[in-house]
């Protein structure tokens, strides 16, 4: 039998686009770029090419003003420092432990179709409010989806106007001040992600957005009975919300019969959250000396059934507990 030696150019240009896809547009190009014209062709034209910098090394191998004016998703991270005016056709951007020159040069003019942004950072705490003022003064008209993560708590809102366009927030710690602010800020915002251990202001929520459906609450370490009062607060301002999803670092030993009498927010969702649809409740017990926290299973099965009573079928409910390292 005569064999068949079937040739990657004999795919169509259609498939061999999808195929692209799949890998960084670093690859692809150390593979394909200036083989022929066909392939030329298909790597300028070719969407959603997403290349990952991880150091100064691979920087110096990139020929990023070939590559850069293709790419459609772009991760920096280990402080690589990158010059974004190359990349001007950008929608997604990951940042990990960015370089001050890097902040600095975040502006519209610089990333105009910016539509998903991800910084996660350690330091360079001085260069954010500036930073996050942007991202809360619509200096970014297209951004969608936007996750602040490891970034330092938000300390003022001072000079944000409002960024409509955006409807998926994630960020650190912020008080309720910075929560109002938030939701003043974005008008449209469907999903907001946050942690909070501020207990001690208020704010009134005289006013509602609707726009609102899902939220979640991360409360750290400890920080439950100093910040259960405001729960009702987060809540009140929310009458759309439909996904509520909550979680608490604790002690389950020390607090078990504080557990047992408890209602797990059944009251305050039935007060403010007539539309919910969804609650799931994660209690991340503390481990001691990286061992599990042991728990009988009877204790284990009567906590279900009182969270189960609490809620009563009244939307879907969930109760998930696991282990977490303080």
């Amino acid at each position: 039998m005569e064999k068949y030696l079937f040739k990657f150019e004999y795919l169509p240009n259609e498939l061999i686009m999808e195929i692209f896809k799949y890998f960084d547009a670093y690859n692809l190009y150390n593979a394909f770029y200036n083989l022929n014209y066909r392939f030329n062709t298909l790597l300028k034209t070719a969407k959603y090419l997403s290349l990952n910098i991880s150091s100064k090394e691979r920087i110096q191998q990139v020929n990023l003003q070939v590559i850069a004016p293709y790419i459609y998703t772009l991760i920096i991270n280990r402080s690589s420092n990158v010059y974004l005016t190359y990349f001007i056709e950008i929608r997604r951007l990951s940042l990990v432990n960015p370089t001050a020159e890097l902040i600095g040069e975040f502006d519209n003019s610089v990333v105009p179709y910016l539509e998903y942004l991800s910084m996660s950072c350690e330091s360079l705490t001085y260069y954010m409010p500036g930073f996050i003022k942007k991202i809360f003064s619509n200096h970014f008209p297209n951004l969608r989806s936007c996750h602040l993560i490891g970034v330092e708590p938000i300390y003022t809102s001072e000079g944000w106007t409002q960024s409509p366009s955006i409807r998926i927030l994630k960020v650190g710690f912020i008080d309720l001040f910075i929560y109002q602010a938030i939701l003043l800020a974005c008008p449209n915002l469907c999903f907001l992600a946050l942690e909070t251990s501020f207990s001690t202001n208020t704010f009134p929520h005289n006013q509602s957005y609707m726009n609102l459906k899902r939220l979640d609450i991360r409360f750290p370490f400890r920080m439950w009975t100093r910040n259960a009062h405001v729960i009702g607060i987060f809540f009140a301002c929310l009458p759309n919300l439909e996904q509520l999803t909550v979680h608490r670092l604790d002690e389950l030993s020390i607090n078990i019969q504080f557990f047992l009498n408890d209602d797990w927010l059944a009251s305050k969702i039935a007060s403010y959250l007539s539309l919910l649809r969804q609650f799931t409740f994660y209690l991340h017990v503390f481990r001691k000396n990286r061992h599990f926290e042991s728990i009988p299973d009877k204790i284990l099965h009567q906590l279900q059934e009182n969270f189960k009573n609490a809620h009563n079928n009244r939307y879907q409910s969930r109760l998930i507990i696991d282990s977490f390292d303080p």
